[in-house]
């Protein structure tokens, strides 16, 4: 875990008085291993190397054989080949995250399973009503980076071997970027209900009594169960939005690093022609 999730793991367990990090079992990591049996996570960034590398050369053959004289006709070649391991490995990445963020519904199941562990817990274990007044929403997000970011983590490390550090680096912040997504959405979808059942005088249901629409740890199993329907429901629905709005930063760096690698490229072809 890195310094940054260590230090929210703590503050998180201060704040709840449960230790956050015993969530993260061995049960929890195995479920998550099953959950990405199929990524084929070195095939994936073979893949985008590959490719990157097959339209580099393509390009090289096309445009400079025969146009350059030996000496720089290898330049050009190593720097295709070195600039298309980086790129290519980028664009693998790309395919392995976007794997991995196909799983995202089950994945904030997953964070939503473990938030109700946790808030039936301090209602046990808690003889603080501050802490009982912890809003589930808030106690997601805890949830979602301090135990089910890192188990993702520790199955993809154990796939990439050497190339752990990067890609755990990039996928860790791809989920956080996702999950704040999802927690306004889910309070978004938990306020717009709260406010339609208020509205209706017939209705008398467990979300009726939430003024402020922010379901807390103390309010019970009831509204609880409610809170997580309605996230449940919600992720469903926009799971598409939520991948591409996560994976936007990747698709980005992925654009500018191809279109600075090309440039030299064409800046020597331009002096040819």
């Amino acid at each position: 875990m890195s310094k940054e999730l260590q230090r929210l793991s703590e503050r998180w367990s201060e704040k709840t008085g449960v230790d956050l990090t015993r969530y993260r079992s061995d049960a929890l990591i195995e479920h998550v291993e099953h959950m990405f049996s199929l990524v084929r996570i070195m095939p994936l960034m073979g893949a985008g190397i590959a490719t990157v590398w097959a339209v580099g050369l393509t390009a090289w053959f096309a445009f400079f054989y025969g146009a350059l004289s030996t000496p720089f006709l290898l330049i050009m070649l190593a720097y295709v080949l070195i600039t298309g391991w980086l790129l290519g490995g980028l664009l693998g990445l790309t395919f392995v995250v976007r794997r991995i963020m196909a799983h995202i519904s089950a994945i904030i199941d997953l964070t939503l399973q473990t938030v109700q562990e946790i808030a039936r817990d301090v209602n046990a274990t808690s003889r603080d009503g501050e802490r009982s007044r912890i809003a589930l929403v808030e106690l997601f997000q805890a949830a979602l980076l301090v135990v089910i970011v890192p188990a993702i983590k520790v199955v993809i490390a154990a796939k990439v071997g050497v190339l752990r550090r990067p890609v755990t680096w990039v996928i860790e912040r791809v989920l956080r970027r996702a999950g704040r997504l999802v927690t306004r959405t889910i309070s978004r979808a938990f306020r717009r209900s709260a406010k339609d059942r208020l509205d209706d005088p017939d209705n008398d249901d467990a979300l009726v009594h939430t003024p402020d629409a922010l379901v807390r740890i103390a309010d019970g199993a009831q509204k609880t169960n409610a809170f997580l329907d309605i996230a449940r429901a919600r992720v469903q629905k926009t799971s598409r939005r939520v991948q591409s709005f996560a994976l936007f930063p990747l698709y980005l760096a992925l654009a500018g690093g191809a279109t600075l690698a090309a440039l030299p490229l064409v800046l020597v072809y331009l002096l040819l022609v």
